[in-house]
């Protein structure tokens, strides 16, 4: 069994694998269980929190190792398939949450949605949609993206009144309503 007491040192342990595809890491692990288990080694990766002179994470230490001492016919490396999935899929977000933080590109729609994973609710009008996607692209029509791309002169809005980007065309610019 292998007991880390730092929550850091266990995610080493996970992510020595640098490819974060979900299948090629989940049948890495099975086949490495299966390997073990075939030479009669039983595995277990356990964290297990130790803040020296804290009497509840001590007593709460010493009743988890009296609990596997009491219980040793339970072979250790017991994992459902389902478990498993779960701490992979756990892991490879974690890996996509940091490529998404340090990517140079796509900042405009990282800063609209900071958070892998989360789920979208577009329109269900096609033309209503693709102006959403169109806004977290950064690819609309606004002069701050025609600007850009070389298609207009300035980023300032017809209005006088600002740069024309999304902040502005929504809650600033009143040309659009006369």
């Amino acid at each position: 069994m292998l007991s880390l007491d730092c929550r850091n040192a266990l995610r080493c342990v996970m992510r020595r694998c640098d490819n974060s595809d979900f299948h090629q890491v989940l049948s890495r692990i099975t086949s490495d269980l299966k390997i073990l288990v075939g030479m009669k080694v039983y595995t277990s990766v356990v964290w297990i929190p130790e803040h020296a002179g804290i009497y509840y994470n001590e007593a709460a230490d010493f009743v988890a190792k009296s609990a596997l001492k009491q219980h040793s016919d339970h072979p250790y490396g017991s994992i459902t398939l389902s478990a498993c999935k779960s701490l992979v899929a756990l892991h490879v977000e974690d890996l996509w949450q940091l490529k998404w933080h340090r990517s140079l590109t796509g900042c405009v729609t990282h800063s609209y949605i900071p958070a892998v994973g989360s789920n979208i609710t577009l329109p269900r009008l096609r033309c209503s949609a693709i102006s959403y996607t169109r806004l977290l692209l950064g690819d609309t029509t606004l002069n701050v993206h025609m600007e850009r791309m070389g298609l207009a002169e300035s980023q300032n809005c017809q209005c006088g009144m600002g740069i024309d980007d999304e902040h502005h065309f929504f809650f600033e610019c009143h040309s659009i309503l006369s």
